[in-house]
């Protein structure tokens, strides 16, 4: 695997958008290249990362699901840690 930063963050809704929040701190100020066309920085040290509804979708994310964000491969990877539930 790749080298590079890997957080859990909870998954808000903002003006009707899934967003992951990023403190951009501890080395994080890496995740702005990466990100950039999928994020907006909010502040001097909070970037957020816009899901969109496909991905919402096809990863089963939706507000308060907790997801894995990592910058390895010099992308935003995006993965799922809440259970999903089957119906």
């Amino acid at each position: 695997m790749t080298e590079g930063i890997h957080l859990q963050c909870r998954v808000e809704k903002i003006n009707r958008e899934l967003v992951v929040r990023i403190a951009l701190e501890d080395g994080c100020v890496e995740f702005i290249e990466c990100s950039k066309g999928a994020s907006r920085l909010e502040g001097d040290d909070l970037i957020s990362i816009i899901i969109p509804e496909f991905i919402s979708e096809t990863l089963h994310i939706e507000e308060g699901s907790i997801v894995s964000v990592s910058n390895a491969y010099g992308c935003i990877g995006l993965q799922p840690l809440t259970p999903v539930r089957l119906q």
